[in-house]
């Protein structure tokens, strides 16, 4: 029964569809290679959202037994209804983020991995034409796993064609699934050149040769950008989370009126305006959440100007906020008990 219900619902959102994202995310598939219908794509991915954002919405209800008021003082019945309506919206735009970067990462993927293989694809199809072979044949021939995804879309394309095609109109059709623009410049340059009458091989082999060429070219901009990538890294994983822990280490601690030198910590205490220690916890509790927002802030723009450096997109750049965003947190926490333990020492001396 459940499953039928959810059949329907899909049936009914693909009917919901427009026609202008149907084309867009149907072209994006073609690029990630998916072979499903935009729209049982799209219905899919819109019951998983919603199912998942409802079970995060709902979660407050089930916890709010469980959580002291005292540490979640937002976590009450009056604005419960509140707090399920920002948890459902949050959770319906994370989702679709991670899916829209799943399906851009998959095009990316396939991009890199096409202009990586396709110097060579073209070195053999050509060698296969010096040796005598004809050349859709020698097309066909050199369809080997070590120049996926090229010779898995070719595979598909020969598949569902019907009746005899040049190599320019097979090479044509694979356009419309690998998203290349070196792939897409190369056939272009090998229908105007076919058209002229030159020699096809011939032409082939200088295309390979530009292509690897601009790979090696790519591959030296790398190296000469690691430098810049790992200053990039010190400043996010190191600079600026051992700056903001050395801050929080002596504000929280001059705040402290009852410290290893009582006289500096009420001296300071005063200045600080710190009197009790409901305002010691209250000053300790607005720090943790300015510094985790400059750190968030810190590993979210290090991610983006590295996905710049490394891939030339902002959007190549979110990955690693998942790797740079723990570490900058756990490695602050770390400086923080470094800093505490160095300045309490100094302290008693």
């Amino acid at each position: 029964m459940s499953l039928t219900f959810i059949a329907f619902i899909e049936k009914a959102i693909e009917q919901r569809i427009p026609r202008d994202i149907e084309a867009d995310v149907e072209q994006a598939l073609k690029f990630a290679g998916e072979d499903i219908p935009a729209r049982r794509w799209l219905a899919q991915h819109i019951i998983v959202v919603g199912i998942l954002s409802f079970i995060f919405a709902v979660t407050p209800y089930f916890l709010k037994d469980y959580i002291s008021a005292a540490l979640y003082p937002y976590f009450t019945d009056e604005n419960l209804y509140t707090l399920s309506a920002i948890l459902f919206l949050a959770s319906v735009l994370i989702f679709s983020i991670i899916i829209y970067l799943s399906l851009y990462y998959k095009i990316a993927d396939r991009r890199t991995r096409t202009q990586e293989a396709l110097p060579f694809f073209l070195s053999n199809v050509a060698m296969n034409i010096n040796a005598g072979i004809e050349p859709l044949s020698a097309l066909y021939i050199s369809l080997r796993p070590e120049f996926s995804p090229i010779s898995d879309e070719m595979k598909k394309v020969r598949s569902l064609v019907l009746g005899p095609k040049s190599i320019i109109e097979q090479l044509s059709l694979i356009k419309e699934r690998i998203a290349s623009t070196p792939l897409h410049m190369a056939i272009a340059i090998i229908e105007r050149a076919s058209r002229s009458g030159g020699n096809l091989a011939k032409i082939l082999e200088t295309i390979a040769r530009d292509i690897r060429e601009t790979n090696e070219l790519q591959k030296e901009l790398r190296t000469a950008t690691r430098g810049y990538v790992y200053f990039i890294l010190f400043v996010a994983l190191i600079g600026i989370p051992l700056l903001l822990a050395v801050v929080s280490t002596f504000v929280k601690l001059v705040a402290t009126p009852l410290g290893p030198r009582a006289e500096i910590g009420a001296l300071f205490g005063g200045a600080f305006g710190v009197q009790s220690s409901q305002s010691i916890a209250s000053l300790s509790g607005i720090i943790d959440v300015i510094f985790g927002v400059m750190l968030a802030i810190g590993a979210i723009s290090a991610s983006l100007i590295l996905g710049i450096l490394w891939s030339g997109e902002v959007r190549g750049g979110v990955k690693y906020i998942l790797i740079l965003l723990p570490l900058s947190i756990v490695c602050y926490f770390l400086f923080g008990g470094v800093a505490r333990a160095f300045i309490s020492v100094l302290l008693l001396t």
